[in-house]
């Protein structure tokens, strides 16, 4: 089996159960102070599909995260991948965080690429010896004005 028919091991990975305006069931979303939080929430795109939007405050000091569990098996390859579409983003890596963290295992995604119209990122990284329960986290910060879903 090639790791294009394995399934999401990310529960909900793809935004599609929740109730549209707030968060995706499974999901929560960190904001370590109110007065500079972005806003979070499920949407409908254009297209039809469900969407975790992320917006901007008006601060430039803007910053918060969506985060999910997941639990990842020792010794093992696992991909993380990403696509999104944004709006007044200068520069990618400054304001959106992909990443997994966990004790002693934090990587992330840190190059994306244009498809289309979306944006895709994605990394490949492996466990070591022992199990780890981890994070996967969306950050959205610097951005006063940026959206991203």
């Amino acid at each position: 089996m090639n790791i294009e028919q394995r399934s999401n091991l990310i529960k909900n990975g793809d935004f599609s159960s929740g109730k549209i305006g707030e968060m995706p069931t499974g999901w929560s979303k960190v904001l370590p102070r109110q007065v500079i939080a972005p806003s979070f929430s499920l949407v409908e795109t254009k297209r039809g599909r469900r969407a975790l939007m992320a917006t901007g405050n008006g601060r430039d000091a803007c910053f918060g995260y969506a985060s999910r569990q997941l639990h990842l098996d020792a010794q093992q390859a696992y991909r993380l991948k990403v696509k999104f579409r944004c709006e007044n983003l200068e520069d990618l890596n400054q304001h959106l965080v992909h990443g997994i963290f966990g004790p002693g295992f934090n990587n992330g995604i840190f190059s994306y690429e244009r498809e289309g119209d979306q944006i895709v990122g994605e990394n490949s990284f492996s466990t070591y010896d022992q199990s780890v329960d981890v994070a996967i986290r969306l950050y959205f910060r610097f951005s006063p004005n940026g959206k991203v879903w």
